[in-house]
């Protein structure tokens, strides 16, 4: 089974497709990032996106991704991570969230991301 995560092509030998992308990423790839929180599909905190479009990883199956692109938290760097930690400090938004925390960081990220790869700008 072929998957592109963050622009690298992986080969996964030997892998049952029903498996969910998270474990994948997570335990075959070793990308942390991506984080287990409910198991449903609810709190986000296992979002990726798939050829630009958020998907929840613990209810996506690998086989689900075919040649689709995934892109993790760990591709989200430079100056849209900063833009978002810049946003959220000028905005004070609170350091701790608990759980939630890095599927608040995540979100944000993910949207200033999308953002930018569309050409779209936040600022007048």
């Amino acid at each position: 089974m072929k998957l592109t995560v963050n622009g690298q092509k992986w080969v996964l030998e030997g892998v049952d497709p029903t498996m969910p992308l998270l474990w994948a990423i997570r335990d075959l790839l070793g990308l942390k990032g991506t984080k287990f929180g409910c198991g449903q599909a609810l709190c986000g905190a296992c979002t990726v996106h798939m050829d630009g479009q958020p998907v929840r990883s613990c209810q996506t199956s690998l086989a689900d991704v075919g040649d689709s692109k995934v892109t993790t938290i760990e591709a989200i760097a430079g100056r849209v991570a900063e833009a978002v930690r810049s946003a959220r400090i000028k905005n004070n938004v609170p350091h701790s969230l608990g759980p939630f925390h890095p599927n608040s960081f995540r979100s944000s990220a993910f949207a200033t991301f999308s953002s930018v790869e569309r050409g779209i700008s936040s600022t007048k």
